[in-house]
């Protein structure tokens, strides 16, 4: 009788343990299932929540991380966008970032960002930033964007939202313009240890770390 009793309470000690997953277990499938995914591999997903804000969510933890905001918000300015043409690779995601126009100053802005994921600390970043023209109020574009495993960038932009486009270069010698003019604003290409664009129909390229 005592055998089938102890048996019988090892049995419901199973059953419950089953039944109830660990603390951790659950903050991860919450972190894992929040929002609407934006962006995902094996170790990172990047989510939107309905307040415009983007997390990234470190899938083997279950911790997340604030990245930006995705639009509005922003009540100094007439226009506002973030987290475009977004790029993820391993650990780091890659985005444009804060691009709005202040009518009143008369200045547009925006920037291109790395951003570790797993701990919201930017890698690297530089800043766009164009002066009203007459009656015009030109926007930053950013044309493409590419972004590698180890965190390294490069990105086709247009500070007053036209010709002359600008390639750039963010990587571990730094972040650095590395062409302008007539460049074709779709023609970024990538491999593992080299940038590629096309300027005046002419092929260009440029080592990248």
């Amino acid at each position: 009788m005592r055998r089938a009793a102890t048996a019988l309470l090892l049995l419901l000690i199973a059953l419950v343990a089953t039944a109830t997953p660990p603390a951790g277990a659950a903050k991860k499938k919450r972190c894992a299932k929040a929002g609407i995914t934006r962006l995902e591999n094996e170790r990172v997903r990047i989510y939107g929540t309905s307040a415009n804000r983007i997390y990234a969510c470190n899938l083997r933890t279950g911790r997340r991380v604030f990245i930006t905001r995705s639009a509005a918000g922003a009540d100094d300015l007439d226009e506002f966008r973030g987290f475009v043409r977004a790029r993820l690779a391993g650990r780091y995601v890659a985005f444009g970032d804060d691009f709005g126009c202040d009518r009143a100053a008369g200045d547009c802005h925006g920037s291109v960002r790395v951003v570790d994921a797993l701990t919201g600390k930017d890698r690297h970043a530089f800043n766009l930033f164009a002066r009203r023209e007459g009656e015009r109020l030109p926007m930053p574009v950013l044309s493409a964007l590419a972004l590698k495993k180890n965190g390294s960038a490069a990105a086709i932009v247009a500070p007053s939202g036209e010709a002359p486009w600008e390639v750039w270069r963010l990587d571990a010698d730094g972040v650095a313009r590395i062409d302008s003019g007539n460049v074709d604003p779709g023609s970024l290409a990538t491999n593992e240890t080299r940038i590629y664009w096309l300027r005046d129909g002419a092929a260009f390229s440029a080592p990248w770390r």
